[in-house]
């Protein structure tokens, strides 16, 4: 999938399958794809109840550039409800807020298809997010932007990863060119 440029998404948090199933669905399951440069993959869901953890593997991907450069690969995070709505204003606070460079790597989902599209479903969840990210994590228009439609648009055609802020404790501005 790297090799063709190809995005690749990944359900993570809990499956309700009826099964023993979660511990294939933690977000740290995915460290291994550091592995693979130049991938650009999403772990869906928020990796709900592990959204910590998913943040925290997200930050471990970004900061990845600042050893290895660029060749490691590109994290998304897809916000299709799994979560609970009284969780949902905790979560999206935590992304947002993380410190780290998420804006363009955070995207709206639904879980819809659409053949059978459940707009009313979905217009609750867009108002609930609306409120949520610009009263509570204080995002400006162009981020919301992002959420809905930029994010994706990244997601499933690449950019310039490049300009991404990593954050290394080292006082270094992100460039993983940039000598000590």
């Amino acid at each position: 999938m790297a090799k063709h440029g190809k995005p690749l998404t990944f359900h993570s948090g809990i499956l309700w399958d009826g099964q023993d199933s979660s511990d294939n669905f933690r977000p740290a399951n995915w460290e291994g794809l550091l592995e693979v440069p130049h991938l650009r993959f999403c772990l869906a869901h928020v990796s709900w109840p592990w959204y910590d953890e998913c943040i925290a593997v997200y930050g471990k991907m970004l900061n990845a550039i600042a050893s290895r450069g660029f060749e490691v690969p590109e994290m998304f995070v897809d916000t299709t409800p799994g979560t609970p709505k009284v969780y949902r204003r905790e979560v999206l606070r935590r992304l947002y807020l993380s410190g780290y460079d998420m804006a363009d790597h955070v995207q709206f989902g639904t879980d819809c298809s659409a053949h059978n599209y459940n707009h009313a479903w979905s217009s609750d969840w867009r108002k609930t997010d609306d409120a949520i990210l610009k009263d509570d994590a204080g995002l400006d228009e162009k981020m919301i932007d992002s959420y809905y439609r930029g994010s994706l648009q990244r997601y499933l055609f690449g950019g310039d990863n490049t300009k991404r802020n990593v954050p290394i404790p080292d006082g270094r501005d992100g460039n993983p060119n940039q000598k000590g």
